[in-house]
């Protein structure tokens, strides 16, 4: 089963909740994809800098659940993907 979460506190919050009730029914082969994942690409932006240590916060506060299994980050993109 793969998850797909946000690296926002409330997605991840939920992705928890998820694969508990998920390994609740016996579901225990899990993957978490960590979607959109922000990175300032300049280091004077303090804007895109806020942003991007506000998606590392929640991946911090979740440490202990991301641990629990295999975790894929997919970076964001500035455009749509397709396919």
């Amino acid at each position: 089963m793969v998850l797909v979460s946000r690296a926002q506190k409330a997605a991840l919050r939920e992705a928890r909740r998820t694969r508990d009730e998920l390994a609740g029914v016996g579901i225990a082969n899990q993957r978490l994809v960590l979607n959109g994942l922000f990175r300032a690409s300049r280091p004077d932006d303090s804007i895109a800098l806020a942003l991007e240590q506000r998606g590392d916060s929640a991946v911090a506060a979740y440490a202990e659940f991301l641990e629990t299994l295999p975790v894929y980050e997919v970076a964001l993109r500035p455009h749509n993907l397709l396919g």
